[in-house]
């Protein structure tokens, strides 16, 4: 894929504003929506350390695992899909067993991104998901997976959905992927530098 999916523009949305932050331990520096919370569940695991912050809904969740030394020749999407060969699930955070994913596609790579990024790898993922009782409550999620030389990050952000499933393009973009926008439009990878 040359282009970048529209989940990954900057947008910037009055009723959604973020704050460009660092996250030190995983190096990288996100748009954390205003009002959510680093998690305490803060992963150490070399060579994979993991941050969360989370939103007072329960599907809100940013997730960002990074790893040194990653080894630059190999599949890049082995961190997504031996999860889901085990699991069922994409990511750690919707292993609720009331979690159900609806719909998962593989959106290939983006030589765009690993532009953006400076990267020399990009490999995206988008799905639908439930989670809870009744009423269950309908979710998205985004998933980055980035490589530049031996370090790698996984990046995946949970959202509560605004929209039903089946709804048009044009309405999944204005309230859901304009909502992702806002934190994958402001990630940095390996820089820390002023915002």
């Amino acid at each position: 894929m040359a282009i970048a999916p529209s989940w990954t523009d900057s947008a910037s949305l009055a009723d959604w504003p973020v704050e460009s932050t660092a996250l030190a331990l995983v190096r990288c520096r996100v748009g954390k929506p205003l009002g959510w919370h680093h998690k305490t569940d803060v992963a150490s695991q070399l060579p994979v350390r993991a941050m969360a912050i989370a939103g007072s809904r329960p599907a809100d969740r940013l997730s960002v695992e990074y790893m040194s030394p990653a080894e630059p020749g190999a599949p890049l999407t082995d961190w997504v899909d031996v999860h889901m060969a085990l699991t069922g699930k994409p990511v750690t955070s919707l292993l609720d067993p009331t979690t159900r994913l609806l719909e998962w596609r593989d959106e290939g790579d983006s030589a765009a991104l690993c532009e953006r990024w400076f990267v020399d790898d990009v490999h995206l993922y988008r799905g639908l998901f439930t989670m809870g009782r009744r009423p269950a409550v309908l979710g998205r999620i985004y998933v980055v997976l980035a490589r530049r030389a031996t370090e790698a990050w996984k990046v995946a952000l949970t959202l509560e959905s605004a929209c039903l499933p089946g709804s048009a393009d044009e309405t999944v973009h204005a309230m859901d992927h304009a909502r992702a926008g806002t934190i994958f439009g402001n990630l940095s990878l390996g820089s820390l530098g002023a915002a």
